[in-house]
């Protein structure tokens, strides 16, 4: 039954173009818009229907290794590494095939990897699991490897072999912004670094990382312009510019924004070519119809909904505002576009508008430079060429980089934060004067936030999410750190918000990603003199990827009853043990490695203060049998505040402060409740990242100041 709705949703969509074309004929605007909705809610509904009800959809409550036979219908794609739990989880390749009768889609994951392109037919071994893509009927787990039967048509292994040429040769340009011209010009960003897909989205550029419809109009105009030189007849002008540009969509591959121009350019072209006259909003609309008709989950895209929202707004919005074309066209796509941004990621730029004025004189030549690069086989030839694409596509790169480093405004994401920045927007274009009210109501905030975390502070807990990320107070912008925490981004931020420069010691009490993951974000535009590092290389994956970051900086291997001074702070280190005794593990992710852990026991500024990494019961009694501990003022709860404290040894320490460093809403249920019971029947001050935010302590009083996840903040 699936897979023949499946079949047959073609023939509906064909259907509903004929459906909608004759409701423009004899209803007016508002019947249509509404039987316009009823009917892409039954389609999305239908199509829906045909991927939960077939063969393979009611197999996967029993998870089987099926033999898949399909069509790969998307680039193969390397994911990035991600931090899950305590372990970084290795890339994987990921991409969409359609199985052979029925026809059905899956996202396909492969550890392994396959060389199979766009239109290859392969075979492989899955598990097919149940997911929350929309777009398909399961996930496909590859087990083995996939075996590729054929390459598929000669046209989709024209365009790979151009794709795989034109990387190799946009690799010998050295930078960022060689790595950007295939994305920009092909929509290959399988070079573009995540810090650089980062800075281009703090600044507000994240449609020049990969073709966009911009890059579309350019070449149709380009191609009209040039042809008039070869051929006389405009139709034969119009016909080859269409050629081309099909070519062309195979070539860079269907994004969103890609189809959305397509459809809008041959409206247009057609228009052209009878001699009617066709307005650009007309072709927008028949582009969404069309797109959505053809397949309903476009409309849940996000990047076909910033598509259509940035043409749109330009169509709308360019000629009203009394601003220069250069001017008004990126305003205008902006402020219809950044409701939209704001419910997807919940971030803001405050320079988008001015970053991308800056780069659009760039974006031209990088395209009609590019394009024919691309499509010259003669590698010398498009060396050159890119030589000369490459002082533009720099200039891209320069402007995301500084434009990154300007704060950016964080709102909630989803349906609260774009109704404020739609409101906000409403403001902008009807009540202009009200901006002035808004613009200084922000500036007082702001310097209120910028007060954390006061000039007297001692220790800072970081809020970085589900690990252990501390500061103590060197002073003249210099700090102790012990651990990284696991994002490189949170972490540098807690950095900037103490204005640390210059980390005389890194501690790194274990190697789990939870505690190392976030080590470039120290690195990045810090001095660090030294590193002090646990015996145990476990995990060995986590630990060499660290080791490769820290090479370059002496590192030391530490063990219980060795000190040292920073300036007038006392460290002594308390594990692990130089003896290296095998303790009991406890159950849970990784106990052994935790029992690993460096503590540290550290006298600042008249305080005691210790810090006991991730050590469970077995470490914690070891230390209290060798060691014998005075009160403790401040003390870093071990392991996120789980369960498995050593409550004697905790009792005899008696912490007047005790900071729990822990993720919101992690799996592992941290921290423990008969932890939290015990400290505070101690009588601590318990304070903990998820809840409270960032913690400070005063180094003078005593005091704390928190620095809360506020419904809106400057990132």
């Amino acid at each position: 039954m699936g897979a023949a709705l499946a079949g047959f949703y073609s023939w509906t969509a064909l259907l509903g173009i004929a459906f909608t074309s004759l409701l423009f004929l004899h209803f007016r605007i508002s019947w249509i818009l509404l039987l316009a909705l009823l009917f892409s809610v039954a389609l999305l509904s239908f199509h829906r229907y045909s991927l939960t009800h077939n063969a393979l959809a009611r197999t996967l409550t029993s998870k089987p290794v099926l033999l898949i036979d399909g069509d790969v219908r998307s680039d193969p794609t390397w994911s990035v590494e991600r931090i899950i739990g305590s372990r970084i989880h290795p890339r994987q390749m990921t991409f969409l095939i359609s199985t052979r009768n029925p026809h059905l889609p899956l996202r396909v994951i492969s550890k392994n990897g396959t060389d199979a392109i766009v239109g290859s037919h392969i075979r492989f071994h899955a598990q097919l699991l149940p997911t929350v893509d929309k777009r398909v009927v399961a996930l496909a787990i590859v087990r083995g490897d996939i075996s590729v039967i054929s390459r598929g048509w000669w046209i989709y292994q024209v365009a790979a072999a151009i794709r795989s040429r034109f990387r190799d040769q946009s690799a010998q340009i050295v930078g960022d912004g060689g790595r950007l011209i295939p994305g920009l010009i092909l929509g290959d960003t399988s070079m573009e670094s995540p810090t650089f897909i980062s800075q281009m989205r703090r600044a507000g550029l994240t449609h020049l990382t990969a073709v966009s419809g911009e890059n579309f109009a350019i070449i149709a105009g380009f191609l009209l312009w040039i042809t008039q030189w070869i051929f006389r007849r405009y139709r034969t002008r119009l016909a080859t510019t269409a050629i081309f540009l099909v070519g062309f969509i195979i070539l860079v591959r269907p994004s969103p924004s890609v189809l959305r121009a397509s459809v809008m350019t041959a409206v247009l072209l057609l228009a052209r070519a009878t001699g009617r006259r066709v307005s650009p909003l007309a072709s927008l609309g028949a582009a969404i119809a069309l797109l959505i008709t053809l397949d309903p989950f476009q409309g849940r895209d996000p990047g076909f909904a910033l598509s259509v929202a940035s043409t749109a707004g330009i169509l709308l919005l360019a000629d009203r505002l009394p601003l220069p074309e250069f001017l008004a066209i990126p305003i205008s796509a902006t402020l219809v576009c950044t409701p939209i941004i704001i419910a997807i990621s919940g971030q803001l730029s405050l320079i988008s508008i001015i970053a991308n004025v800056l780069v659009a004189p760039a974006i031209a030549p990088i395209t009609v430079l590019g394009v024919i690069a691309a499509l010259i086989p003669n590698s010398w030839l498009t060396h050159t060429l890119l030589v000369l694409c490459n002082p533009s596509a720099e200039w891209v790169v320069l402007v995301a980089r500084y434009s990154s480093k300007v704060p950016t405004l964080l709102l909630p994401g989803g349906l609260l934060g774009s109704t404020i920045i739609a409101g906000i927007s409403f403001i902008f274009l009807y009540r202009k004067s009200l901006v002035l009210l808004i613009i200084p109501l922000l500036i007082i905030f702001h310097l209120k936030d910028s007060r954390w975390p006061g000039g007297d502070w001692m220790v800072i807990a970081c809020d970085i999410g589900q690990g252990d990320g501390l500061l103590l107070n060197l002073h003249h912008h210099a700090a102790l750190v012990i651990d990284t925490g696991p994002d490189p981004t949170l972490m540098d931020k807690c950095l900037k918000s103490a204005q640390i420069t210059t980390i005389p010691l890194l501690v790194l009490t274990h190697f789990h990603a939870d505690h190392v993951g976030g080590v470039r974000g120290v690195l990045q535009g810090r001095r660090v003199d030294e590193v002090w590092i646990t015996s145990s290389q476990q995990p060995i994956r986590e630990y060499e990827m660290t080791i490769d970051s820290i090479r370059k900086i002496p590192h030391t291997v530490v063990h219980g009853g060795q000190e040292a001074m920073l300036g007038d702070i006392h460290l002594r280190v308390l594990w692990p043990d130089q003896n290296e005794e095998k303790l009991p593990s406890m159950p849970g992710d990784g106990s052994a490695i935790n029992n690993t852990s460096i503590v540290l026991d550290i006298q600042a500024h008249g305080e005691h203060l210790l810090f006991l990494g991730d050590a469970e019961p077995p470490s914690q009694m070891a230390i209290a049998q060798k060691y014998s501990l005075a009160r403790v003022d401040i003390l870093k709860v071990a392991h996120h505040g789980s369960a498995y404290q050593d409550g004697e040894w905790i009792a005899t320490l008696h912490p007047r402060i005790s900071l729990i460093s822990v993720g919101k809403g992690n799996s592992y249920g941290h921290p423990s409740q008969s932890t939290i019971a015990l400290l505070q029947s101690l009588g601590s001050r318990v304070f903990r990242t998820d809840t409270d935010g960032a913690i400070a302590v005063s180094s003078d009083t005593g005091s704390i100041r928190l620095k809360k996840r506020a419904w809106w903040s400057w990132g």
